[in-house]
């Protein structure tokens, strides 16, 4: 429902994708646990499940940082999605 968090999700998948930095095992978790956080960016607030998708996002947010390659794309985009959970979370 909200634009930023699909253009978000557009743009780190893109980007995951195209890493030369990560294997494709990381590729994969981060492909899956974007789909997740996607599935939950879609659902009403009140019924999202926050927790889980901060979790997987501080995951990601790890797994990304060793790729140097997509560091921009990173770090305009992962806080907005951060941002969008821990709203919706009351945190």
């Amino acid at each position: 429902g909200e634009p930023n968090l699909a253009e978000a999700i557009k743009a780190l998948s893109e980007a995951i994708l195209q890493s030369g930095d990560l294997t494709r095992n990381q590729k994969n978790e981060l492909i899956e646990s974007l789909s997740v956080i996607s599935k939950e960016a879609a659902t009403p607030n009140d019924a999202r499940q926050n927790t889980v998708a901060l979790s997987l996002l501080e995951r990601a947010m790890k797994v990304t940082a060793l790729a140097n390659d997509i560091t921009d794309v990173c770090q305009k985009w992962w806080p907005v999605l951060v941002a969008a959970f821990e709203k919706a979370s009351g945190g």
